[in-house]
C-alpha cells in the first residue's frame, strides 16, 4: 500500500513465503481503499494496483477531462467517502468540482485494472516531454544484478532537465543501457 512494488520483487516475495501478495491503492483522504487487486484464484496483475474498490475512481487531464481508457492522467476519486477538502482552503486546490486529485498519475487497461504511473510533481520535464522516474525506474530493476534504482532530475542548459539514475547492485553498465534504449 505504501509505495510501489515491482513484479520481480512481488514473485520472489511470493515465492519466498508461499502466498499471495495482493497490491492495493489508499489514500487517508479517501478512509482507505480506493483499488485492490482480488484474491487467488481471480486474476491479480503484478504491477497493478487492481481494480476499483471503493470510491468513484477517473482519470483526468490536467483541466479535469475524463482520458479514453488507456489514456494517462491525473487519477481522481469522489465518493462518500472522500474528505470535502482540506480545512482552511475554501476553494480545494485539490479538486475537480467534486473530484478530488490524488496527485497519482494512472491509466486504466482493458480489463478495468488501474496502473498507477508516477506522481504529477515527481515528473521530469525533459524539453516540454514529461518523464515519470517510476517508469524509469521499473525498467531498471529489470536488468540483472540491479538491486535498487531512482531516478531524477537533473539540469540541462535546453531542455530544462534530463534524466538521471542512480542504481545499486553488481550490474553491467551496457546491459543497463541497452535495456532502457531499449524499453523507453
Amino acid at each position: 500500500v505504501s509505495a510501489d512494488m515491482s513484479p520481480g520483487l512481488q514473485a520472489r516475495v511470493e515465492e519466498a513465503f508461499g502466498c499471495p501478495v495482493i497490491q492495493m491503492y489508499g489514500m487517508t483522504e479517501t478512509a482507505g481503499q480506493i483499488a485492490s487487486n482480488p484474491l487467488p484464484p481471480a486474476l491479480r496483475k503484478p504491477g497493478s494496483v487492481g481494480k476499483v474498490a471503493g470510491p468513484e475512481v477517473c482519470v483526468m487531464d490536467r483541466v479535469g477531462t475524463p482520458v479514453a481508457q488507456g489514456g494517462e492522467g491525473e487519477v481522481c476519486v469522489r465518493g462518500p467517502t472522500v474528505m470535502a477538502g482540506y480545512e482552511g482552503l475554501e476553494v480545494p486546490d485539490a479538486a475537480f468540482g467534486d473530484w478530488l486529485r490524488t496527485g497519482d498519475l494512472g491509466r486504466f487497461d482493458g480489463d478495468g485494472y488501474l496502473w498507477l504511473t508516477g506522481r504529477l510533481k515527481e515528473q521530469i520535464n525533459r524539453g516540454g516531454e514529461k518523464v515519470s522516474p517510476l517508469e524509469v525506474e521499473r525498467v531498471a530493476l529489470e536488468v540483472a544484478g540491479v538491486t535498487q534504482a531512482c531516478a531524477y532530475a537533473l539540469p540541462h542548459a535546453t531542455l530544462g532537465e534530463q534524466i538521471g539514475l542512480s542504481v545499486a547492485g553488481e550490474v553491467q553498465v551496457e546491459a543497463l543501457k541497452a535495456r532502457l534504449t531499449a524499453r523507453l
